[in-house]
């Protein structure tokens, strides 16, 4: 009995799922994505949300209103963030605060060099460098804007 189409399908199969299994795997460091939602859910989320920022119920949204809701949003993870690091009343010593920064530029040096290149500073998350760049430094504004 020649085993030969039996072994290159079972290789062939291996091999897919062993490709599948790699792909999906997040890289070190970063999350998994999000599993995909349904629009059904995504609509009924900006129904809830709309209906939280509408604070007096009117049924129109005010600019005081949308940063009201902003800032509330913004306390509570500023909440999260600083029991992550340590606080338990909503408050953390100035020297936990900064044991907290110090791991994070740590886990950002992840060759452990000392130095944080450009690589490992995106690896880290766009959502932690705010529009400004690598640098620091506001984006040039446009040549319309420059001459007047």
């Amino acid at each position: 009995m020649n085993r030969t189409p039996f072994r290159i399908a079972l290789t062939l199969g291996l091999s897919t799922m062993a490709v599948a299994a790699f792909a999906q795997a997040p890289a070190k460091g970063e999350r998994p994505a999000p599993p995909p939602r349904d629009v059904a859910s995504l609509e009924q989320h900006a129904r809830e949300r709309a209906a939280a920022i509408d604070a007096n119920r009117d049924g129109s949204i005010t600019a005081q209103e949308m940063v009201a809701w902003e800032d509330a949003q913004r306390l509570e993870r500023a909440a999260r963030r600083l029991e992550r690091m340590g606080g338990s009343d909503g408050r953390i010593s100035v020297a936990d605060f900064e044991n907290a920064q110090f791991e994070r530029i740590a886990r950002m040096d992840a060759d452990g060099d000392g130095s944080i290149e450009r690589g490992e500073f995106r690896r880290h998350g766009r959502h932690h460098r705010g529009p400004h760049g690598f640098d620091g430094a506001p984006p040039a504004p446009p040549a319309d804007d420059a001459a007047r």
